[in-house]
């Protein structure tokens, strides 16, 4: 008997999708708005990928020691490089030290950096940038990059302003709010408990490279980030009379669509069948990305490259293979071709021409033996 898992995903038309699962991206402090993480030095423009906002600025006290926090989804090779930029994009300070660290743990999510004392901004950018070595070629490097606006200030260590606006400060420690945690309240889950969720779902650990780390699982008839909306479907059964929209996406996999209105607002209600016993994901893109994921010019491309201070020129050539495998070498054959004789030596002996030595020995008789001496009159 096949079973069947049904997926009801509903979707607000007009809401912002967070758009992950790439490759890389600031957590902490939160990144520039839209928080791509697959901004690279190919397809967008320096020092940072997409252009300043006036979204998020993140507060961090002059002359701390914080964590940087990213979101890794491919483990590249080579190492990252943390700096302060001023408002012009020009470097103010490297917090790395010009150089690149890290190179031996392609896997680290977290870096560990300490703030110049004495410098303060009101408005600054901090980036991080980290190879893909296994890109690069000849004098150029492909790197990613990932910045977030902080503003740096003297002062206490801990107060409500350093604590994210989303706790307080309390005997110089900051004491968060519901769904909020970190040294500065700056990391926010959907939920912590199933209370949560209305009640009507799981709170559940995801273990994600980033946040939230934890999601409410809806049950059956119910739907958003905390399980407070009802949805048409109260079980697992689709019924595709229901939808005006279907696709088949492979032989077991399904997706039914159709547009509904709720107080207002109109929705995309997507429902997917799921022939086996794992898992599937679904994901959408808005208006005006075509289907290889380019943003429409989320930065500007500087016409000869963009120059990191101490490294080499980066300029837009033409775009990596998806994942290709690096190799500073052709691959070697698979199989070497069988030669006339089936006898598997290591080094197997071309049968029509002697073998090759520094000097051979001319001889009126060779012979294709392995050992080419005679050793009677022929």
């Amino acid at each position: 008997m096949a079973y069947y898992k049904a997926i009801v995903v509903v979707l607000t038309c007009f809401a912002v999708a967070q758009f992950g699962a790439a490759h890389f991206s600031l957590t902490y402090p939160k990144a520039r708005f839209p928080d791509y993480d697959f901004l690279d030095n190919v397809r967008t423009g320096g020092p940072c990928g997409v252009p300043n906002d006036d979204g998020t600025v993140t507060t961090l006290p002059a002359g701390a020691t914080i964590t940087i926090r990213f979101h890794v989804a491919y483990p590249h090779r080579g190492g990252i490089r943390i700096n302060i930029l001023e408002r012009n994009g020009s470097i103010a300070h490297e917090l790395t030290g010009g150089s690149w660290i890290g190179t031996s743990d392609s896997t680290s999510t977290t870096r560990e950096v300490t703030l110049p004392a004495g410098y303060t901004c009101d408005r600054c950018t901090l980036q991080l940038l980290r190879q893909a070595s296994e890109w690069s070629a000849g004098n150029s490097q492909y790197i990613f990059w990932s910045c977030a606006e902080v503003s740096i200030q003297e002062g206490d260590t801990c107060n409500n302003r350093t604590c994210s606006g989303h706790g307080t400060c309390t005997n110089g420690q900051c004491v968060c709010e519901n769904l909020y945690s970190g040294n500065v309240c700056q990391f926010k889950d959907d939920c912590t408990s199933a209370d949560d969720c209305n009640n009507n779902g799981e709170c559940i650990e995801i273990r994600a490279t980033g946040f939230p780390n934890r999601q409410c699982f809806c049950n059956a008839g119910w739907f958003g980030i905390d399980c407070s909306r009802r949805s048409s479907l109260s079980d697992a059964v689709i019924r595709p009379e229901d939808y005006s929209i279907q696709r088949q996406l492979s032989p077991r996999l399904s997706l039914y669509a159709k547009l509904v209105t709720e107080n207002g607002q109109q929705q995309l209600e997507v429902a997917l069948k799921h022939n086996g016993t794992s898992w599937v994901g679904f994901g959408v893109r808005p208006p005006g990305i075509p289907g290889n994921c380019r943003a429409a010019s989320p930065g500007l491309f500087p016409p000869n490259g963009y120059r990191i201070p101490g490294a080499l020129l980066i300029t837009p050539t033409a775009e990596p293979e998806p994942e290709p495998e690096p190799s500073s070498t052709p691959e070697p054959e698979p199989e070497p071709e069988p030669s006339s004789t089936p006898e598997p030596e290591p080094e197997p002996e071309p049968s029509s021409t002697p073998e090759p030595e520094p000097e051979p020995e001319p001889s009126s008789t060779p012979e294709p033996e392995p050992e080419p001496e005679p050793s009677s009159t022929p």
